[in-house]
């Protein structure tokens, strides 16, 4: 799942956290990391990148399973 030469930043795995708790919007994770929304945007796409995902849902069911997996 996560590339240890591509691995995510704090940010991005707190980020990646809350999505695998099952909120997925921007809006909603900024407010819960008190970031905006725009920084949630940015980091979503580099996570996606950094995973190999191309959708938002692809990514919530990643994330999903790694919760879950803990």
């Amino acid at each position: 799942m996560l590339n240890p030469a591509n691995p995510l930043t704090k940010t991005e795995q707190r980020i990646f956290e809350v999505i695998g708790s099952g909120i997925i919007s921007n809006k909603a994770i900024g407010n819960r990391l008190s970031i905006s929304q725009h920084t949630v945007k940015n980091h979503k796409e580099n996570i996606k990148a950094k995973l190999g995902v191309q959708s938002c849902k692809d990514l919530l069911q990643l994330a999903v399973q790694n919760a879950l997996k803990k």
